[in-house]
């Protein structure tokens, strides 16, 4: 006698339900098929929740701001403050929601996890060093501004206190 996730097991050799052998036989066998069902329905829910949380209004946001200002560019029109200081201002959020929605739906399977700020500002602190400084020192057709650098900053701060804390999910 024995129990599994809190159900008697015995082995006394009755016939289970499914007509298999005894009860410890059937117990596991439905757990079995119980796992197999949840995990297919998990699949299912998992992309449409995935999907769902990815493209959120801040999200789409980013993408159009992104996009409008591509065009612009594209057509020789590049609008002042949003060509350079607003697509660095979205660069860091947009990429952290990516990375998080990943990392909830694909690494912990759905499990709570937001960034620490900290964690928010050494990433835009490493973005502006990179991109507006040694980029710049190697690549001649980039040009490094120190306002860039504070965008970053800023979007960063951005995406911890308004866009991750309005994403329905605890802020840990």
């Amino acid at each position: 006698m024995g129990k599994f996730k809190g159900i008697d097991i015995t082995d006394s050799g009755e016939r289970s339900p499914g007509g298999k052998g005894g009860e410890a036989h059937w117990v596991l066998e439905y757990h079995h098929l119980t796992r197999r069902r949840h995990s297919s329905h998990w699949h299912r829910y998992s992309f449409s929740t995935v999907v769902k949380q990815l493209f959120d209004p801040f999200f789409f946001g980013y993408i159009a701001v992104w996009i409008i200002v591509h065009c612009f560019r594209y057509l020789h029109f590049p609008l002042p403050y949003v060509n350079g200081w607003l697509t660095d201002f979205i660069f860091l959020p947009a990429v952290a929601h990516f990375a998080r929605t990943c990392t909830r739906h694909i690494l912990l399977k759905g499990g709570h996890f937001t960034y620490a700020l900290h964690w928010l500002i050494l990433a835009a602190i490493y973005c502006g060093l990179l991109c507006e400084w040694i980029i710049p020192r190697y690549a001649h057709n980039t040009v490094g501004d120190v306002l860039d650098a504070f965008a970053y900053i800023g979007g960063a701060l951005f995406y911890y206190y308004i866009h991750q804390k309005n994403t329905g999910f605890e802020i840990a």
